[in-house]
Order: structure tokens, then sequence, then C-alpha cells
């Protein structure tokens, strides 16, 4: 318990988080704006497609804005979080399900975002407002009503395109 009590002190009060495998934490509504988070674990997907014994962590409603995810590694999903400004391009998000966000002014581009296809993922009711998504592509993901973008011509087998 003492362990994990000083690693939330450490990502509430510091701004370089390099390395830290934050799955199975409960982060919801943190501030990570503009922390230094290359090579963080979030989630529990591996290369290989394989889970691993710990779940991902829980960081709906989390602030990542203008921050650097580009080398985040197993990153998934989020609910109702702040990519204002964030930098994903060329990310890879596994097992994704977005809803809520905000990703206005974010760079998606050449980022590769996927579920899996018995299990689809759900990108919806997102702010892309001023995003960057070119080369983005999608897979096996449910796609909703999303303001500022249209993602229906993004390569995404095995979903239901919604409007």
């Amino acid at each position: 318990v003492t362990e994990k009590n000083n690693l939330l002190d450490k990502i509430k009060n510091e701004r370089n988080l390099s390395g830290l495998d934050l799955r199975n934490l409960n982060l919801q509504g943190y501030d990570f704006s503009g922390k230094n988070l290359d090579n963080t674990s979030w989630g529990h997907y591996v290369e290989y497609g394989r889970a691993l014994g710990t779940p991902g962590a829980n960081i709906d409603g989390a602030d990542f804005s203008n921050t650097d995810l580009r080398k985040v590694k197993h990153f998934e999903s989020c609910q109702g979080c702040n990519f204002r400004g964030a930098d994903l391009s060329g990310m890879t998000i596994h097992l994704a399900s977005f809803s809520r966000n905000d990703f206005t002014n974010a760079d998606l581009s050449n980022s590769y975002i996927s579920a899996k296809c018995s299990f689809p993922g759900t990108v919806k009711d997102n702010d892309f407002t001023n995003a960057d998504l070119r080369g983005m592509e999608l897979k096996c993901l449910r796609i909703g009503y999303n303001i500022g973008a249209d993602l229906t011509h993004f390569n995404n087998p095995a979903s239901n395109t919604g409007n």
C-alpha cells in the first residue's frame, strides 16, 4: 500500500514520469498535461495480442493537454479525457474505446488505433476540431458521431461505421 501511495504521489507532483508502469491504477481525473510520459505503460495489451494479468489504468477524465504521448507504451482507452494540443502522432493504441474526449488541435497523424474484431471498440462523441488525422488508421472500431472530423473514409475493417 505504501509503495502504491508513493507512486500516486509521484504521479501527482512530478513532471518526469518516464518509464513508469501505471497499469492497474485508478488515475481517473489526474492532470498529466505537459508531463514527460515517455515509455510509460498504461494498458495490458502486448505485441502478440495476449493480455497480461494486470488490468489497464483507469484514466477516464484525465487531462493530457499539450502532452507528447508518442513514446507511451500500451495506451488503451479513455472516456471524457482532454487531449487538446496533444501529440499522439505515430502511436499504436490497442483495445481502444474513445468517447467524449476533446482532441482539438491534437496531432493523431499516422496513428494506428484498433480493437479486437471479435469485441470492437468505439470512437464516438469526440471533438476532433482542427486535429491532424492524416494517415491515421482505424481497425475494428464502431464509429459514432464525432465533431470536426469525417472518420468514415478511414481504413476500418470489421467495424460498423455510423454518421
